[in-house]
């Protein structure tokens, strides 16, 4: 029986392993993404105050 709960905890640390990563890929993707957007905001108010002048 001792063998199957530490069968369980390794699944359970591999999974959480795996979550992680894929938490720190969405919170890396997300904050490119916001970046992406803030650079294309700023460009576009740039170019409305250069035609609004």
């Amino acid at each position: 029986m001792k063998y199957v709960w530490a069968f369980v905890i390794f699944i359970g640390l591999i999974l959480a392993g795996i979550v992680s990563i894929i938490g720190e890929l969405l919170e890396f993707a997300f904050g490119v993404a916001l970046t992406g957007i803030g650079i294309i905001a700023a460009i576009a108010l740039w170019i409305y105050i250069k035609v609004k002048n």
